[in-house]
């Protein structure tokens, strides 16, 4: 295990370790979500407590992740894809992988008309964002633009700032990250 690290560390751009995420979701409305980490009234936007690993090398991005979901289920991703440094401290890519999580019950989720009139007979497992069951765990293919800033604090380490987005979800962590062989 300690001679991958290293391995890693001598080819690696960087390392970002995130324990918090925040996360939107435009194409929730017209449901509420009924979770304890919702952020507002509808729960349209939730703080997600995590830990999240995005290692960049040689253009490519990988990342993972175990979390809260928006839900406050277990839940976690796989994603990669390309990225392109954009000045010193900003970066611009693009990831796929997969979500899972816990499945969503639909008493979990209020569901709403266009009008803001609370319907309960839509409140059906087709109404929730998700699509695959395996095993009692919800699957879901993504597909995402990402972009990161920076805050530096050393050569080496600084405060980062990752956003990923589609067009049903936004999410935003928050980490550090630590530059091999300081920044390019």
């Amino acid at each position: 295990m300690g001679s991958i690290l290293i391995a890693m560390m001598l080819v690696s751009n960087s390392l970002t370790i995130s324990p918090i995420g925040f996360s939107g979701h435009a194409a929730m409305k017209p449901a509420t979500i009924v979770a304890k980490n919702k952020i507002g009234k509808d729960g349209a936007f939730a703080y997600n407590p995590m830990l999240s690993v995005l290692y960049r090398v040689s253009r490519w991005q990988f990342s993972g992740a175990y979390m809260r979901d928006c839900f406050d289920k277990n839940a976690g991703y796989l994603m990669t894809g390309p990225y392109w440094r954009v000045g010193k401290y900003f970066t611009l890519g693009a990831s796929v992988g997969a979500f899972v999580r816990d499945e969503v019950k639909p008493y979990q989720v209020k569901h709403f008309d266009r009008s803001g009139n609370y319907n309960p007979r839509s409140a059906n497992r087709e109404n929730l964002p998700l699509g695959k069951m395996v095993a009692g765990v919800e699957v879901a293919p993504m597909a995402l633009v990402t972009a990161s800033a920076e805050l530096p604090v050393t050569k080496k380490l600084g405060v980062e700032f990752n956003f990923a987005t589609n067009v049903a979800l936004s999410h935003l962590q928050v980490g550090f990250v630590w530059h091999f062989g300081g920044r390019k």
